[in-house]
């Protein structure tokens, strides 16, 4: 259990244009009978003091949340305790919030589900941030699937995390705040994919180029990733994650890239090297100064938010200004870029196992307690799953947080 703290007073970078780079010049089969979830009416009563605290924070323990099996799926949703599947579905209807989803959201309402199988499972969890509904239908958007099989390959238990899981908890926004805290508590790892466009008003912004926004959806996973950052877990978010999480932290956004003049081509598809700097977790995995991404966006990260740091950019030679393209804060790190697309790279798959390995740590320090950093550090290094680059971030990140 990690002592309670204030944030790491991690420095905000001032606002340019073309900033340069650090260092740089200038199992079980789901039930077709009626569904035994938990009664849609009663909602959980709150107890009055947190059961754990991690992270740093205080957070609620896991009597607040559930997780439900819905038909076609072998990987639970993760829900507030007292709202069975049905409720979700039938409040997103109600409210329409997602009127371009109704399809998905009438097939979703017909599919029986259940409760969760009760059993013991000892791999860590691991959340998958979901922005449509449609991502919760079997089969419904290709890159969900990929994500859950990339879990599962890391060792780790994948759920979903429904788009809006808030909406039907009753009690006001503490009932709320504490809710989702509870469901980012229940985490040992967190991943967010590539989507839709940001809402501009998550940022204060008017919307001048964004596309297909939905403000209710960015303001529970803004909620979601605020609360889960405070966690003992480890956050890997892509492109549309990259930019909405740094958003949520307070930063901003570049709407348009092209038409903002800050690159001179259309970054919607194609490829170019990225540069990080030496002292960041991702150079520790790839090794390498630069790296050739992928490029599937219109908008980038122009302001990174409090605690993340800028540790990648691109630099259009054209126009001579550089774009963030990765940030990282103590846990988490985030990229413009799509490494689970270009998984056959070694860098990128690289990269990509730090979330599990990451997310098998802190399961551990949970398992052990309230241990010292030396006890800790002994674990991973006895553990073959762990690198010398996991030691070495729990000396220097840890190291503020655990006893000596």
């Amino acid at each position: 259990m990690l002592r309670e703290m204030r944030p790491i007073a991690e420095t905000k970078p001032r606002r340019s244009s073309t900033p340069p780079l650090p260092g740089a010049k200038a199992p079980h089969a789901p039930t077709k009978t009626a569904p035994t979830a938990a009664p849609e009416n009663p909602q959980p009563k709150l107890p009055t003091q947190p059961s754990t605290s991690v992270g740093g924070r205080a957070v609620l323990g896991p009597g607040l949340v559930q997780c439900v099996r819905v038909a076609g799926r072998d990987v639970d949703v993760l829900l507030p305790a007292g709202s069975s599947f049905s409720s979700y579905v039938d409040g997103l209807l109600k409210s329409g919030v997602f009127a371009d989803q109704k399809e998905a959201l009438t097939r979703l309402a017909s599919s029986s589900s259940s409760l969760a199988p009760g059993r013991s499972d000892a791999r860590p969890t691991v959340g998958i941030v979901l922005s449509e509904p449609s991502m919760l239908l079997a089969g419904g958007h290709r890159n969900t699937e990929n994500l859950i099989a990339l879990v599962e390959s890391m060792g780790c238990r994948p759920v979903l995390i429904p788009p809006c899981a808030d909406l039907g908890v009753r009690g006001g926004p503490h009932a709320r705040t504490r809710i989702v805290a509870a469901m980012a508590g229940s985490l040992d790892g967190l991943v967010g994919p590539g989507g839709a466009d940001v809402d501009p008003r998550l940022y204060g912004e008017a919307n001048t180029a964004a596309l297909n926004t939905n403000l209710a959806r960015d303001r529970f996973e803004a909620d979601f990733i605020r609360r889960a950052l405070d966690c003992d877990l480890f956050a890997f978010g892509i492109c549309r994650s990259h930019q909405l999480w740094n958003a949520a932290a307070g930063g901003s956004l570049i709407q348009d890239v092209q038409s903002e003049e800050v690159v001179s081509v259309s970054h919607k598809e194609g490829h170019h090297p990225v540069e990080f700097t030496r002292k960041s977790m991702i150079y520790e995995e790839v090794r390498q100064r630069a790296l050739l991404v992928n490029s599937l966006h219109h908008q980038a990260v122009d302001f990174a938010g409090w605690g993340f740091r800028v540790v990648g950019r691109v630099t259009d030679e054209h126009t001579g200004r550089s774009m963030i393209e990765a940030t990282e804060r103590w846990n988490g790190i985030t990229t413009q870029f799509h490494p689970e697309l270009m998984q056959d790279e070694s860098a990128h798959r690289a990269l990509l196992g730090t979330l599990g390995r990451r997310a098998h740590a802190f399961a551990a320090l949970k398992q052990m307690g309230a241990p010292t950093l030396r006890s800790f550090v002994a674990h991973l290094r006895a553990d073959p799953r762990f690198q010398k680059s996991d030691v070495d971030w729990a000396q220097r990140e840890l190291g503020r947080r655990l006893p000596p």
